[in-house]
Formats: C-alpha cells, structure tokens, sequence
C-alpha cells in the first residue's frame, strides 16, 4: 500500500547531491507507520539516469527525532544508479530493519558523484515488496 505519506520523492530530478522532496512523518495522522509490520524502502527510476561522462547517485536513509532534520543520521545504504546502468524502469528494493524505525522523520540523501544530466526517481516506504517483472514475449526461464 502506498500514499502521500510515505513518498520520499515523486518524479524528483537528481542532478547534483539533494535531499529527498518529501520528508516522512511516520506517526502523522496518529499512526505509528512500520510498527509490527516489515517495511520496504523502494526507489523506482522513472527516466532513465543519463550523463555526458560519467556519474552516479548514492541513496541513503537519513533519520531525526526533528522534521528541520538538523542533526540527521544516515541509518542505511540503499544502492548506487550508475548513468548508463539505470535505465527507467530499474528497482531498487532494501528492507528496512525495524530497530531503524526508531526516529520520527525520515529523508532520502541522494549523493551524486560525476556528473549525472538527467534522471527522475521515485522513492518511497512500502509494506510490501513488488517483485513483480515483466518477461519479454517467448521467454521460456531457465533450462534445467
């Protein structure tokens, strides 16, 4: 399931080191988003991570018990989108630990390095895994 209140980044342009557009209030409206329930955080490519050279973005989980975010701690590594290597439709799934639900806010740090000239990402907590791909027409899978 997924709302507004659990996207990071929708469509959000990275071409230099930017925070996520959204931070996450995981107790607004009163809930307690995560608590007794496994929580993924999934960053979706939506066009493709391009450069004139060579570059890459680094994603991180950043937490704070402040929404200014003024002391954030980075509390775990998502990946790395590599220009060339990413083309859209590329998923990044990572599940988070609970003991890392432990913060109120929640932001995505997105650290380019190189030169990176377009992209747009999509980031956001889900309490499911989309595993789903889509094969082309005749695949038959693996022979055994």
């Amino acid at each position: 399931m997924l709302d507004a209140f659990e996207r990071f980044s929708k469509d959000q342009t990275i071409t230099s080191s930017a925070k996520s557009t959204n931070k996450i209030d995981r107790k607004k409206g009163g809930r307690d988003f995560g608590a007794g329930q496994k929580v993924y955080l999934v960053v979706e490519v939506i066009e493709d991570v391009t450069t004139a050279s060579s570059g890459s973005i680094a994603i991180k989980l950043e937490t704070d018990d402040n929404e200014a975010m003024s002391t954030p701690t980075q509390t775990l590594t998502v990946g790395t989108l590599v220009a060339g290597s990413a083309p859209k439709g590329t998923t990044l799934i990572v599940p988070v630990p609970a003991k890392l639900l432990n913060e109120q806010y929640y932001q995505i740090d997105y650290a380019v390095t190189g030169s990176i000239t377009g992209n747009k990402i999509t980031s956001y907590f889900a309490n499911e895994a989309d595993l789903w791909k889509a094969y082309p027409k005749g695949f038959t899978g693996p022979t055994t």
